[in-house]
C-alpha cells in the first residue's frame, strides 16, 4: 500500500481509538468526583499535575529522538529503543533515591506522602516504556498493535480504578493504584520482552539522544504553562466560578487536541519517510488534503460546541460556549505548527523549539495580565488563540531557516489561518441563533456525506474494506 494511504488509514484508526480512550475519561470523571471526597479528589489531581511535570524532567522526553534515530540507526532501531529504556530507568532510579533521601522536603513540596511519590516515579518509567513501544509501531504503520495497547491500558485502568474506589476503604489509594498499576504491569511486560531479546544498552545511543532531547524539557514545560496559565490567572484575577466555566470549555475543546494528536501519530512517521527521501513534492501535495480534512472536521465540532458543553456540564455552564470557538481554533493551529515541529525534529533542530515555546508562554502571560482584568475570563480564550498563532509563525520561520521551507505552501497556510480567525466571531454570533445554526449544521453534514459518497471508492481502498 502507498505510504500516503497508510498514513491516512492509520490516522483514522488512531483518531477512533483516541476518542474511545478519551471517552472513558469523560464518562468516569463524574463518578470519581462524586465517590471521592473533595480533599481526595484534589490530592488525586495534584498527583496528576506533578506527574505531568516530572515526566518531562525525568525522561527528558528522549523518545523525541526516535523520529531521526529510526533512520540513523535503521538496522539497530530496536536496540536503540532499549538503550533509551535503560537511560530512563537510570534517571528514574536516581530520582527515587534522591526523593527518599530528602523525603521530608519532597513530601512538603509535592503535598503527597512518600508512598504515593514512589508510586509516581515507578509509573513514569513503565508508562514511558509503553509510549516507546507504541512510537515504534506507529513508525511502521502497525497501528493495530499500538491501538490494542492503548485500549487495553484504558479499559484496565478504568475498570480497576472504579472497582477499587467502590470496594476499598482507602478510596484515594484505590484511585491512585487503579490509575498506575495497569500501566506498570503492561510497561513491565514490554520492557521484559525487549530485555529477553538480548538487547544491549549502548552509550553511543545515549550520546545521540540526550543533545536532541534536552531542549524538549523547556519546550514541553513551556507548553504546559501555555496550556495551564489561563486558568491560574483567571482564578487569581476573576475567581473560582469563572475558572470553572473556562476550564470546562477548555476540556470540551480538547476534542480538537485529541483529533490533532491522533492524526499526527500517523502523519509524523509518514513525513519522516518522505523527508528522508527528499520527496518534498509528495509532502506538499498530501498536506493540502491533510489540512483540509482536519479543518473541515474542526469546523464541524465548533458548530456543535454548545451541545458538547451541555452534555458535559449542563445548563449552568451555558455562558462558557463563547470561550470555545477561539480556544478550539487555537487548538487547530497546533496541528499547523506541529507539522513544522516534525520537520525540526527530523533535522535535529530542537533548540529553536524550546525558545519558541518559552517566548509564547511569556507572550501569553503578558496578554492575560493586560486583557483579563479589563474583559474578563473570555479574553483568555483570545489570548490563547493569539499565542498559538505566534507559535505557528515562529515555527514557520524556524523551518524556513533550515532551508527546506518549500515543503509546505505558506500562502495556503496563511489562507487557512485567515479563514479560521475570521470564522470565530460569526460562529459566536450563530450561538445566539440556534435554528439558523442547526440549518448550517444540516448543510455541513449534507456536504460531508456528499463528499464521502463521491469518494467512497477511494475511501474503501484506503481503509482496506
Amino acid at each position: 500500500m502507498d505510504s500516503s494511504k497508510q498514513a491516512l488509514r492509520s490516522g483514522i484508526a488512531y483518531t477512533v481509538a483516541s476518542f474511545l480512550t478519551a471517552g472513558m475519561s469523560f464518562i468516569t470523571t463524574p463518578i470519581f468526583a462524586r465517590v471521592l471526597s473533595k480533599e481526595e479528589f484534589g490530592i488525586y489531581n495534584n498527583f496528576v499535575s506533578w506527574l505531568n511535570i516530572l515526566s518531562v524532567i525525568i525522561t527528558i522526553k528522549a523518545i523525541a529522538s526516535f523520529i531521526s534515530a529510526r533512520y540513523d540507526y535503521r538496522e539497530t532501531f530496536n536496540n536503540y529503543i532499549f538503550s533509551i529504556m535503560g537511560l530512563t530507568v537510570m534517571a528514574t532510579s536516581v530520582g527515587i533515591v534522591f526523593v527518599n533521601l530528602f523525603s521530608e522536603f519532597f513530601t512538603k513540596l509535592f503535598h503527597l506522602d512518600l508512598l504515593t511519590i514512589n508510586l509516581m516515579f515507578i509509573y513514569i518509567f513503565f508508562s514511558e516504556c509503553i509510549a516507546m513501544y507504541q512510537n515504534r509501531e506507529q513508525y511502521y504503520f502497525r497501528y493495530k498493535r499500538s491501538i490494542f495497547v492503548s485500549l487495553l491500558t484504558a479499559i484496565t485502568t478504568t475498570g480497576i480504578s472504579i472497582a477499587l474506589v467502590f470496594w476499598s476503604n482507602n478510596k484515594l489509594l484505590g484511585r491512585l493504584v487503579g490509575y498506575t498499576i495497569p500501566s506498570i504491569l503492561i510497561g513491565a511486560f514490554i520492557f521484559g520482552s525487549f530485555a529477553l531479546k538480548n538487547q544491549k544498552i549502548r552509550l553511543e545511543h545515549w550520546k545521540y539522544a540526550i543533545p536532541l532531547a534536552l531542549p524538549y524539557v523547556p519546550h514541553l514545560l513551556s507548553l504546559t504553562l501555555l496550556n495551564s496559565m489561563d486558568r491560574i490567572m483567571i482564578t487569581k484575577i476573576c475567581g473560582a466560578k469563572e475558572t470553572a466555566l473556562y476550564s470546562l470549555a477548555y476540556t470540551c475543546s480538547s476534542v480538537v487536541t485529541i483529533l490533532m494528536s491522533s492524526m499526527n501519530s500517523a502523519y509524523g512517521p509518514w513525513l519522516a519517510g518522505k523527508l528522508d527521501q527528499k520527496n518534498y513534492q509528495d509532502i506538499r501535495k498530501f498536506s493540502y488534503v491533510y489540512i483540509g480534512i482536519f479543518m473541515l472536521l474542526v469546523m464541524g465540532i465548533i458548530l456543535i460546541a454548545p451541545e458538547i458543553l451541555f452534555i458535559l456540564g449542563g445548563k449552568s455552564y451555558e455562558e462558557a460556549k463563547y470561550v470555545m470557538p477561539p480556544v478550539m481554533m487555537g487548538c487547530a493551529f497546533q496541528l499547523l505548527y506541529t507539522m513544522h515541529v516534525n520537520i525540526e525534529q527530523f533535522k535535529k533542530r530542537t533548540i529553536g523549539m524550546a525558545i519558541a515555546s518559552a517566548v509564547c508562554a511569556l507572550f501569553n502571560y503578558g496578554l492575560n495580565l493586560f486583557f483579563i482584568p479589563s474583559f474578563g475570563y473570555i479574553a483568555a480564550a483570545y489570548t490563547t488563540l493569539a499565542s498559538y498563532l505566534l507559535l505557528l509563525l515562529l515555527h514557520m520561520f524556524l523551518v524556513y531557516r533550515i532551508k527546506i521551507g518549500a515543503v509546505y505552501n505558506n500562502k495556503f497556510l496563511f489562507s487557512i489561518v485567515g479563514i479560521g480567525i475570521s470564522s470565530v466571531i460569526p460562529v459566536n454570533i450563530l450561538y445566539s441563533h440556534t435554528y439558523i445554526r442547526y440549518i448550517i449544521v444540516l448543510l455541513y453534514m449534507s456536504i460531508l456525506v456528499l463528499l464521502i459518497y463521491k469518494n467512497i471508492n477511494k475511501i474503501n481502498k484506503i481503509l482496506g474494506k
